[in-house]
């Protein structure tokens, strides 16, 4: 899985190959197959109010960012992130929050996160700045950032 998000009281978590969006019933674990995307998911996540997903098509090209139908699994692009990103990385969207948070660490970038805003509506982002170290996932918690690094 490639992320987690949260809608309406339901936590949905997205796949990393094959585009597919998951529900995933909190008390055990388990997840049913909601929908398969047009896209596969580097990052998932969720404001308050839908689900997202980022992807890279391929290197040298910016990452996408998608709006994903919690009920169907379709994905609908929403535009580029504006963020031309080379050979590999750890990358994470936040959860639980208005506001849409996307973290992108490259490997060769001394393993310091690059904290942006993403749009939810043209998907761009906006650098709000390096974070000092490896942010891999976020969740909003009581109005507070919380991040786990690897």
């Amino acid at each position: 899985m490639s992320g987690f998000g949260e809608v309406g009281g339901k936590l949905y978590a997205g796949a990393e190959s094959g585009g597919a969006t998951y529900s995933v019933n909190p008390a055990n674990g388990s997840d049913t197959p909601v929908g398969v995307g047009s896209a596969t998911y580097d990052a998932f996540g969720s404001t308050t109010t839908g689900l997202f997903g980022v992807s890279l098509p391929s290197i040298g090209n910016p990452f996408l960012t998608y709006s994903v139908n919690p009920a169907s699994g379709a994905a609908t692009l929403l535009g580029s992130t504006g963020q031309m990103i080379g050979n590999g990385g750890v990358t994470g969207i936040s959860s639980g929050s208005s506001t849409l948070y996307w973290t992108w660490t490259p490997l060769s970038g001394g393993g310091n996160s690059i904290l942006y805003s993403l749009n939810p509506t043209t998907g761009f982002a906006t650098a709000i700045g390096n974070t000092g170290g490896l942010i891999g996932a976020m969740v909003f918690v009581n109005g507070t950032l919380v991040r786990r690094g690897h």
